[in-house]
């Protein structure tokens, strides 16, 4: 019999090839493509196949004859790797459904494995993962956050997707890279140092005083040194101007950093669309490499919360330079064109719109930056696909770059995928990113801690909240980031900050405080692996329910992965945890004299726990010990 660990992982494509095979004996017919899922009702079985219809039209028979002809071939083989099917139920629907449902030895094989692995095991310890990109090599680009500025909740949901997305490909067997794309060359940059620049007039407000100050402070006064410029800009055309001299010397000042680092050849002289301005350059060049460090070095505290580590950063400054060169390139060639001193890409040949690649003054565009970005992640990373996540509001942007890529390299922009997600907001109250009055991520995962906090504080007795803080900050990740997953991906999330801390529900504490259930049972009972036989056991609904919807854990991430849909496997883990807590509320896990029975009920909720931890890690959450 195949091992067990492959029946866990391929068992739709297992049973694929067994009624293949069926069908080949049967008919000595070629079967056209048919799916084997999960039905949408237990009562159906553990998988349900569309294999007789699918044949009908060509067989010409009826799909219920079909399927009892397949079904009656399918009992009888008993050769590896189908000997298991023997005491496999298999029956035929009305409609012409062949429904599977998995004998008890599956079962117990399966439950086996998942028994294998401690409850409070390591996450890369858990070994039964699925083979769907094995050999691939895929980069995400997500949450892409901009010097100079807050990472805000606009931030949160590509990144909560982006980690998520990167872990179901790991998973699934491919080689991941995740990158972050930032913008440290641009407007809003030059508006921050003028506010800069200005706030260091007033005597009682020093440089030296800043860099004495901790990161977070160092952070906000950039974000009012932002606040100001931004208000300048829009109101007084001499700031305006200003600013304008400032953007140019901060791409000035990139570029130097650039050579020094990478010996690039520059692409763009700045340096003669300065008007005469009397601003200091080592200045505005001194302020701009503190800002936009301190700005890097806070975001890598927020990364750390929430569980992101990437492997390559990307900056405009850089991407600019890359763009201008291939964009110039290709104008010779005739793929782009040149309209009033512009560089632009004629859209509407393609059903698109046209957008301008290099501006007027010779200044590459984001258009020509995304462009060379491609290039750039290409060089660092061999990839076969690329995901890009941003908000939906791109996606008609996206689609013009990306048709522009095709003409120059055709299949690296097949590659090359921009995966919208919806915006964020607060339930009482939206975000606004002009005046300052930002949502600052940190701010918003303090206030969520502090209220876990006070609710563990509740349940938890002789415990400092110094000691609870790190297990409520867990929590707050939790609340939010499955507030944002659970979603349809590209719909916007109003969210409500009491409901997703709830413990009962669809939310994230909730799945968190089941497995802490489980803990303390497999804790409390000292659990290790007992054997047990499942054949000739009695076992009660919930008992039943809850094994089999175990057995589905990897199809589930399997769908989530191929559709990029990690709320189908939210659905999986918020039902998983519903099936066990109706257990523990009807059935005494414990309290049995049968040695037999304890076992299995034992092993049963250590494998609950150990999906629902992979599971949650799958959506970037941890797992905790109390709650």
């Amino acid at each position: 019999m195949a091992t067990t660990k492959n029946i866990s992982q391929n068992m739709p494509k297992i049973l694929k090839e067994v009624v293949g095979r069926a069908v080949k004996d049967c008919y000595d017919s070629e079967l056209p493509d048919f799916t084997v899922a999960i039905p949408n009702d237990s009562r159906w079985g553990d998988y349900a196949c569309n294999a007789a219809l699918k044949l009908a039209p060509t067989l010409k028979q009826s799909p219920v004859e079909i399927a009892r002809n397949l079904t009656y071939r399918l009992q009888g083989l008993s050769e590896e790797p189908f000997e298991g099917f023997k005491n496999t139920s298999i029956e035929v629907a009305e409609n012409g459904f062949i429904n599977f449902k998995l004998s008890r030895l599956w079962l117990q094989n399966i439950l086996k494995d998942l028994s294998s692995v401690a409850v409070n095991y390591r996450v890369g310890d858990f070994g039964l993962n699925y083979d769907l990109l094995s050999g691939k090599k895929i980069m995400v680009e997500y949450t892409d956050p901009n010097p100079f500025k807050l990472f805000h909740i606009g931030h949160l949901v590509p990144n909560a997707v982006g980690e998520s997305f990167a872990r179901l490909f790991e998973y699934c067997g491919a080689e991941v890279k995740r990158a972050s794309y930032q913008g440290d060359a641009g407007m809003h940059v030059a508006q921050s140092i003028w506010g800069m620049i200005e706030k260091f007039k007033d005597p009682k407000v020093s440089l030296e005083e800043i860099e004495s100050l901790d990161l977070k402070e160092r952070v906000s006064f950039l974000g009012e040194c932002y606040a100001l410029g931004s208000s300048g800009f829009s109101e007084d055309s001499e700031v305006e101007e200003a600013i304008k001299n400032i953007n140019y010397l901060v791409y000035i000042s990139a570029q130097e950093n650039l050579e020094e680092a990478r010996g690039w050849e520059l692409q763009v002289d700045y340096k003669k669309y300065l008007t005469g301005s009397e601003l200091d350059y080592e200045k505005v060049k001194k302020l701009y490499n503190l800002g936009r460090q301190w700005s890097l070095d806070y975001f890598e505290t927020i990364y750390e919360l929430l569980g992101t580590k990437f492997d390559y950063y990307y900056f405009e400054s850089m991407t600019g330079e890359y763009g201008m060169k291939i964009v110039n390139e290709y104008v010779r060639q005739g793929i782009f064109s040149t309209d009033k001193g512009a560089i632009i890409f004629e859209g509407e040949k393609h059903g698109l719109h046209t957008r301008v690649f290099v501006n007027s003054q010779g200044l590459p565009t984001y258009e020509a930056k995304d462009l060379g970005l491609v290039y750039m992640k290409i060089a660092d990373f061999d990839f076969d696909l690329s995901y890009v996540i941003t908000a939906a509001e791109q996606e008609s942007y996206f689609a013009v770059v990306y048709k522009a890529l095709e003409q120059i390299d055709r299949d690296l922009a097949f590659k090359s995928i921009h995966v919208s997600n919806g915006m964020m907001t607060l339930a009482d109250g939206k975000m606004s990113s002009r005046t300052g009055n930002i949502i600052a991520v940190d701010e918003l995962i303090d206030q969520l801690a502090q209220a876990a906090c006070e609710k563990m504080a509740q349940n938890i007795s002789g415990v400092s909240e110094e000691e609870r803080r790190p297990t409520a900050t867990k929590i707050a990740v939790s609340a939010l980031k499955y507030a944002i997953l659970k979603q349809q991906l590209g719909k916007n999330i109003v969210y409500n900050k009491e409901r997703s801390l709830q413990l009962t529900g669809n939310t994230g504490p909730y799945l968190q405080y089941t497995f802490v259930r489980i803990y303390s049972i497999l804790e409390k009972a000292d659990f290790t692996w007992g054997s047990f036989d499942l054949e000739d056991m009695g076992l009660s609904q919930e008992e039943e329910l809850l094994l089999r919807k175990l057995t589905h854990f990897n199809e589930e991430v399997c769908k989530s992965t191929k559709e990029l849909l990690p709320s189908y496997l939210c659905t999986y883990l918020y039902e998983l945890a519903g099936l066990f807590n109706t257990l523990y509320s009807k059935v005494p896990i414990l309290d049995t004299n049968d040695d037999n029975l304890r076992n299995f009920r034992l092993s049963l909720i250590n494998g609950v726990g150990v999906v629902l931890k992979q599971g949650l890690y799958l959506l970037g959450i941890e797992t905790v010990d109390r709650m």
